[in-house]
């Protein structure tokens, strides 16, 4: 993936193998830093293996949907206004784990997050709803 600044805004391209298969089989790590580029300003994405697919709603709701054969663990990722998710079928909260921006002479290249590691059955989805800190 190649990113330029272009006018006001950022322009990125991303070369697709001849076999967009190929996409399912790319190291976790790679699969992690396209989804954080082509996720932008949706606020969440997530972290792990290839097959599994995150789908966002407008209304404070998202989905993780596995496509694997076997059970995964994955990292959600929120930024920092969110502290905790709520499983939409079971009402289980689940609390974020505060993760640090890394920085470079006090300069950070990213913003600090909130992490969320759920564990996703083969062949099944979860949805969730996130909630902001209450302002005091």
């Amino acid at each position: 993936m190649h990113r330029a600044d272009y006018s006001d805004g950022r322009f990125y391209v991303l070369t697709v193998p001849d076999n967009f298969i190929d996409f399912y089989i790319m190291p976790a790590k790679v699969l992690n830093s396209l989804r954080q580029n082509i996720a932008g300003n949706l606020g969440v994405s997530i972290e792990g293996q290839g097959e599994i697919s995150l789908f966002v709603y407008d209304n404070s709701s998202f989905v993780v949907e596995s496509f694997l054969d076997k059970e995964a663990t994955i990292n959600i990722v929120f930024d920092e206004e969110t502290e905790q998710i709520t499983d939409v079928f079971t009402g289980e909260i689940i609390p974020g784990n505060f993760r640090e921006a890394p920085a470079f002479r006090n300069r950070k290249f990213v913003k600090d997050a909130f992490t969320f590691e759920v564990n996703i059955k083969p062949h099944s989805f979860r949805a969730f709803t996130n909630h902001p800190p209450v302002k005091k």
